[in-house]
């Protein structure tokens, strides 16, 4: 009895180690879109992000928006750049397990973390087609 104990979870231990290692591996990517200086996206963002509830978290360097907190949903972020001549607005979620972070692009080939990429993706279409950006593609 005690064996199979042990057996088990040596083979639930391993099996964790494995989803960790599949979740995690290959390289971090995000979508990245220009926007230009004459839009002026800060208000349409906000007002995009509370629509969709995204809470906005204020970084040195950019605004951030995200949807969920790794809790119990993957967050999906968006992030902008401070506002100026180089704009840009950037999505992904972002996956992470036992302390290691992995950002993937919603366009993202794969299946790590399909269903909350295709949501984010929806969702971050619709805020480039209120500032008049092309959207993404599947």
């Amino acid at each position: 009895m005690l064996t199979a104990a042990l057996v088990g979870g040596l083979f639930g231990a391993s099996f964790a180690l494995l989803v960790l290692f599949l979740l995690l591996r290959g390289p971090s990517s995000l979508d990245t879109v220009p926007v230009p200086p004459e839009v002026d996206v800060v208000p349409q963002l906000r007002a995009w992000a509370e629509q969709h509830g995204y809470k906005q978290h204020q970084l040195p360097d950019r605004m951030r928006f995200q949807k969920g907190s790794g809790l119990v949903k993957v967050p999906r972020i968006v992030d902008l750049s401070q506002p100026g001549p180089e704009q840009q607005i950037s999505a992904f979620v972002e996956v992470s397990m036992f302390g290691y972070r992995r950002t993937i692009a919603l366009t993202a080939p794969g299946g790590t973390a399909k269903a909350p990429r295709r949501e984010a993706l929806r969702e971050f279409n619709e805020l480039l087609s209120s500032l008049g950006r092309p959207m993404l593609a599947a």
